[in-house]
Protein backbone atom coordinates (compact mmCIF):
# COMPACT_ATOMS: atom_id res chain seq x y z
CA UNK A 1 0.00 0.00 0.00
CA UNK A 2 2.80 2.36 0.93
CA UNK A 3 4.55 1.64 -2.40
CA UNK A 4 1.36 2.49 -4.34
CA UNK A 5 0.95 5.82 -2.48
CA UNK A 6 4.60 6.71 -3.11
CA UNK A 7 4.18 5.90 -6.82
CA UNK A 8 1.05 8.08 -7.05
CA UNK A 9 2.80 10.99 -5.29
CA UNK A 10 5.84 10.68 -7.58
CA UNK A 11 3.59 10.67 -10.64
CA UNK A 12 1.77 13.80 -9.43
CA UNK A 13 5.07 15.64 -8.88
CA UNK A 14 6.34 14.68 -12.34
CA UNK A 15 3.12 15.86 -13.98
CA UNK A 16 3.17 19.14 -12.05
CA UNK A 17 6.76 19.84 -13.08
CA UNK A 18 5.94 19.14 -16.74
CA UNK A 19 2.93 21.46 -16.65
CA UNK A 20 4.88 24.28 -15.00
CA UNK A 21 7.65 23.97 -17.59
CA UNK A 22 5.13 24.25 -20.38
CA UNK A 23 3.63 27.45 -18.98
CA UNK A 24 6.83 29.54 -18.99
CA UNK A 25 5.92 32.06 -21.72
CA UNK A 26 8.62 34.56 -20.79
CA UNK A 27 11.56 32.21 -21.11
CA UNK A 28 14.88 33.31 -22.50
CA UNK A 29 16.63 30.85 -24.77
CA UNK A 30 19.99 30.55 -23.03
CA UNK A 31 21.69 29.07 -26.09
CA UNK A 32 20.97 32.09 -28.31
CA UNK A 33 20.05 34.74 -25.77
CA UNK A 34 16.89 35.51 -27.70
CA UNK A 35 13.76 36.57 -25.92
CA UNK A 36 10.94 34.18 -26.76
CA UNK A 37 8.28 36.66 -25.61
CA UNK A 38 8.16 39.64 -27.97
CA UNK A 39 5.92 41.82 -25.79
CA UNK A 40 8.18 44.66 -24.71
CA UNK A 41 6.50 47.22 -22.49
CA UNK A 42 8.59 50.17 -23.69
CA UNK A 43 11.24 51.37 -26.13
CA UNK A 44 13.65 51.55 -23.21
CA UNK A 45 13.07 47.90 -22.30
CA UNK A 46 13.73 46.78 -25.87
CA UNK A 47 16.96 48.79 -26.10
CA UNK A 48 18.07 47.62 -22.65
CA UNK A 49 17.58 44.02 -23.76
CA UNK A 50 20.00 44.53 -26.63
CA UNK A 51 22.54 46.44 -24.50
CA UNK A 52 22.50 43.77 -21.79
CA UNK A 53 23.56 41.18 -24.40
CA UNK A 54 26.92 42.98 -24.81
CA UNK A 55 29.84 41.57 -22.89
CA UNK A 56 31.84 43.94 -20.68
CA UNK A 57 34.61 43.95 -23.30
CA UNK A 58 32.16 44.89 -26.06
CA UNK A 59 30.57 47.81 -24.21
CA UNK A 60 31.76 51.37 -24.71
CA UNK A 61 31.23 54.52 -22.61
CA UNK A 62 27.52 55.16 -23.15
CA UNK A 63 24.70 57.38 -21.97
CA UNK A 64 20.99 57.14 -22.59
CA UNK A 65 17.83 59.14 -22.18
CA UNK A 66 17.25 62.86 -21.99
CA UNK A 67 18.10 65.39 -19.27
CA UNK A 68 15.27 64.27 -17.00
CA UNK A 69 15.82 60.53 -17.60
CA UNK A 70 19.61 60.38 -17.94
CA UNK A 71 21.29 56.99 -17.58
CA UNK A 72 25.07 57.24 -17.46
CA UNK A 73 25.64 53.54 -18.05
CA UNK A 74 23.19 52.47 -20.75
CA UNK A 75 19.85 53.12 -22.46
CA UNK A 76 17.32 55.58 -21.11
CA UNK A 77 13.82 56.81 -21.83
CA UNK A 78 13.71 59.84 -24.14
CA UNK A 79 10.90 62.36 -23.89
CA UNK A 80 8.83 62.96 -27.02
CA UNK A 81 7.36 66.22 -25.71
CA UNK A 82 9.79 68.45 -27.61
CA UNK A 83 9.69 67.44 -31.28
CA UNK A 84 12.53 69.79 -32.24
CA UNK A 85 14.92 68.29 -29.68
CA UNK A 86 13.92 64.77 -30.72
CA UNK A 87 14.77 65.73 -34.31
CA UNK A 88 18.08 67.43 -33.45
CA UNK A 89 19.38 64.72 -31.15
CA UNK A 90 17.90 61.45 -32.42
CA UNK A 91 17.08 62.36 -36.02
CA UNK A 92 13.35 61.68 -35.68
CA UNK A 93 11.40 63.99 -38.02
CA UNK A 94 9.55 66.57 -35.94
CA UNK A 95 6.48 66.41 -38.19
CA UNK A 96 6.09 62.69 -37.39
CA UNK A 97 6.21 62.98 -33.59
CA UNK A 98 2.43 62.69 -33.14
CA UNK A 99 2.63 59.17 -34.58
CA UNK A 100 4.78 57.78 -31.74
CA UNK A 101 4.07 57.20 -28.07
CA UNK A 102 7.53 56.46 -26.74
CA UNK A 103 11.27 56.67 -27.39
CA UNK A 104 14.59 55.60 -25.88
CA UNK A 105 18.21 56.32 -26.72
CA UNK A 106 21.76 55.04 -26.34
CA UNK A 107 24.74 57.18 -27.42
CA UNK A 108 28.49 57.07 -27.23
CA UNK A 109 29.39 59.21 -24.22
CA UNK A 110 32.29 60.95 -25.98
CA UNK A 111 30.76 61.78 -29.36
CA UNK A 112 27.16 61.42 -30.52
CA UNK A 113 28.22 60.82 -34.13
CA UNK A 114 30.43 57.89 -33.14
CA UNK A 115 27.31 55.96 -32.16
CA UNK A 116 23.69 57.01 -31.72
CA UNK A 117 20.85 54.55 -31.37
CA UNK A 118 17.18 55.27 -30.83
CA UNK A 119 14.02 53.20 -30.51
CA UNK A 120 10.63 54.71 -31.35
CA UNK A 121 7.25 53.06 -30.83
CA UNK A 122 4.59 53.93 -33.37
CA UNK A 123 1.00 54.04 -32.17
CA UNK A 124 -0.39 52.55 -35.38
CA UNK A 125 1.16 49.83 -37.56
CA UNK A 126 -0.04 51.64 -40.68
CA UNK A 127 2.35 54.53 -39.92
CA UNK A 128 5.49 52.43 -39.56
CA UNK A 129 6.58 52.27 -43.22
CA UNK A 130 6.11 56.00 -43.85
CA UNK A 131 7.80 56.70 -40.54
CA UNK A 132 10.83 54.63 -41.55
CA UNK A 133 11.06 56.44 -44.88
CA UNK A 134 10.86 59.86 -43.20
CA UNK A 135 13.40 58.85 -40.55
CA UNK A 136 15.86 57.56 -43.15
CA UNK A 137 15.61 60.73 -45.24
CA UNK A 138 15.94 62.96 -42.18
CA UNK A 139 19.12 61.22 -41.01
CA UNK A 140 20.76 60.99 -44.44
CA UNK A 141 20.11 64.68 -45.15
CA UNK A 142 21.64 65.95 -41.89
CA UNK A 143 24.61 68.30 -41.74
CA UNK A 144 27.08 66.58 -39.47
CA UNK A 145 29.30 68.34 -36.94
CA UNK A 146 32.07 66.77 -34.80
CA UNK A 147 32.64 63.60 -36.77
CA UNK A 148 31.00 62.20 -39.86
CA UNK A 149 29.12 58.92 -39.35
CA UNK A 150 29.56 56.43 -42.17
CA UNK A 151 26.80 53.87 -41.54
CA UNK A 152 23.04 53.84 -40.99
CA UNK A 153 20.87 50.89 -39.96
CA UNK A 154 17.11 50.99 -39.40
CA UNK A 155 15.07 48.01 -38.21
CA UNK A 156 11.49 47.31 -37.20
CA UNK A 157 9.65 44.80 -35.02
CA UNK A 158 6.13 43.36 -35.25
CA UNK A 159 5.13 45.49 -32.23
CA UNK A 160 5.59 48.78 -34.14
CA UNK A 161 9.04 49.54 -32.74
CA UNK A 162 11.49 51.20 -35.12
CA UNK A 163 15.18 51.11 -34.23
CA UNK A 164 17.70 53.47 -35.84
CA UNK A 165 21.45 53.43 -35.34
CA UNK A 166 24.16 55.46 -37.00
CA UNK A 167 27.83 55.93 -36.32
CA UNK A 168 31.42 55.65 -37.41
CA UNK A 169 31.53 51.93 -38.13
CA UNK A 170 34.82 51.82 -40.03
CA UNK A 171 37.53 50.80 -37.60
CA UNK A 172 35.26 50.61 -34.54
CA UNK A 173 32.49 48.33 -35.81
CA UNK A 174 30.01 49.78 -33.31
CA UNK A 175 27.08 49.85 -35.75
CA UNK A 176 27.79 46.37 -37.10
CA UNK A 177 28.04 44.95 -33.59
CA UNK A 178 24.76 46.57 -32.56
CA UNK A 179 23.04 45.12 -35.64
CA UNK A 180 24.39 41.68 -34.75
CA UNK A 181 23.21 41.96 -31.14
CA UNK A 182 19.83 43.32 -32.20
CA UNK A 183 19.06 40.45 -34.56
CA UNK A 184 20.32 37.90 -32.02
CA UNK A 185 18.25 39.16 -29.08
CA UNK A 186 15.01 40.59 -30.48
CA UNK A 187 12.67 38.04 -32.04
CA UNK A 188 10.92 39.13 -35.22
CA UNK A 189 13.20 42.11 -35.85
CA UNK A 190 13.72 42.98 -39.51
CA UNK A 191 16.56 45.11 -40.88
CA UNK A 192 14.99 47.45 -43.46
CA UNK A 193 17.82 49.94 -44.05
CA UNK A 194 21.54 49.10 -44.02
CA UNK A 195 23.60 51.53 -46.04
CA UNK A 196 26.51 53.94 -45.93
CA UNK A 197 26.07 57.61 -45.13
CA UNK A 198 27.72 59.60 -47.91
Amino acid sequence: MKIKIAAVISTVFILMSLVSCGKNNNAVDTTTGSNTNEAYTSAEELLSTVWSSYSDDEKFPAIGGDESNMNEAGPGKYSIEDAEVLDNILGFPSEEVDRIDGAASLMHAMNQNTFTCAVFRFKDATDVENGISALKSNILERRWVCGFPDSLVIAKTPENYVISVWGIDEGSGTVSLFKQKLTATIDGVQIVVDEPIV
